[in-house]
């Protein structure tokens, strides 16, 4: 006879495979060409497509290489911070106050690479400097229009039937992005970048006993390759599941599109004019400049911030594990009052800390 655990599994086999039966595709259906959905997923193609091209662009001037930055002559460099403006013989301007440039180094200076080299070039050429800061603001949006899209599900999806493959697969892709996300935020060297590169280092070496070697061309060249990665992973994912539930991209408001795309890059422009981003930071080097999380990022770190470590684990714990059962939940109200009430901590943490 078989335990009862058996019988559960089954169940919840059953259950799973029941997700993707034609009543529950023509259910989906509805609310995947509902007007509201065609907005956010106009909002989600031009996000991804500005996040490709950015990202690409960036990537083609970016050398994942931990090799040391030397000069024309073989010697080694160090990067300076101008004081005061910098002319060449001609009397031509070739720094102002502020910008960082390649000296040759002394004694007592530490060398860069050429990643870091590589990302001062990426934020000192203007046309790359706007499209860094526009990746930098399209990745916000993009995790802002993913988050939505899995609430506006948990609200419109009502028969758990047909909600707990779909939540399930959608909690995994968010986990997916928010991890290439964090690898790549603009590319290595960037100040939050850098930040990810120590973290993967101390994992691979102090956690799992990996010694690569400092510098490590490995992290760099992996951190690197989250602008191709990201639209690989969601081209897989996205047509199958648009085979599923009938859903076409001829359904997309290409004025949305159109509109948005036009919108992030003259905010980009407009944002490195009065409030530039980070300059970039050597992720060997120890940064003397503040990081505050970003804001996805921000209610954990509240967290942690206000509450002893262990209990701090627990309740990070318990939120995820949360989030994944609540499509598990029998009673609507009782999952849209369970949605709201995560939502509500989340947006209170995120503002106070």
């Amino acid at each position: 006879m078989p335990s009862p655990l058996h019988i559960r599994l089954l169940n919840w086999k059953q259950s799973f495979h029941s997700q993707w039966n034609d009543e529950a595709k023509v259910h989906i259906k509805e609310i995947v060409q509902s007007r509201p959905f065609s907005i956010l997923s106009a909002l989600f193609v031009s996000s991804l497509i500005i996040q490709i091209i950015s990202g690409l662009l960036l990537s083609i001037h970016f050398s994942p290489s931990s090799a040391t930055a030397n000069n024309e002559q073989g010697d080694f460099l160090a990067v300076k911070k101008i004081e005061k403006v910098l002319m060449d013989q001609e009397g031509d301007t070739l720094a102002i106050p502020g910008d960082n440039i390649f000296l040759t180094a002394g004694p007592d200076d530490i060398i860069p690479t050429r990643s870091y080299q590589s990302m001062v070039y990426i934020s000192q050429t203007t046309p790359l400097k706007h499209i860094r800061t526009i990746h930098a603001i399209n990745t916000h949006c993009l995790l802002a229009i993913i988050i939505s899209i899995l609430v506006f599900f948990g609200i419109h999806v009502k028969d758990t039937r047909y909600f707990k493959g779909l939540w399930l697969l959608m909690i995994i892709v968010s986990l997916l992005i928010a991890m290439i996300a964090w690898m790549g935020y603009i590319l290595p060297w960037d100040q939050f970048s850098s930040t990810s590169y120590l973290i993967a280092q101390g994992i691979l070496e102090q956690g799992l006993g990996i010694a690569l070697g400092q510098p490590m061309d490995i992290i760099a060249r992996y951190f690197s390759l989250h602008s191709m990665v990201f639209p690989l992973l969601t081209i897989a994912l996205l047509f199958p599941i648009g085979r599923i539930f009938h859903f076409s991209f001829q359904n997309i408001n290409q004025s949305i599109v159109y509109a948005f795309m036009a919108l992030t890059m003259i905010s980009g422009i407009l944002f490195e004019q009065f409030n530039p981003i980070l300059p970039p930071a050597h992720a060997l080097i120890q940064s003397s400049t503040s990081l505050e999380p970003s804001w996805f990022f921000q209610p954990i770190h509240g967290i942690i911030s206000t509450m002893p470590a262990d209990l701090a684990s627990i309740i990070i714990s318990m939120l995820f594990i949360a989030t994944i059962l609540l499509p598990f939940i029998q009673s609507y109200r009782m999952r849209i009052s369970a949605l709201g009430i995560m939502l509500a901590l989340y947006i209170i943490y995120a503002i106070i800390y």
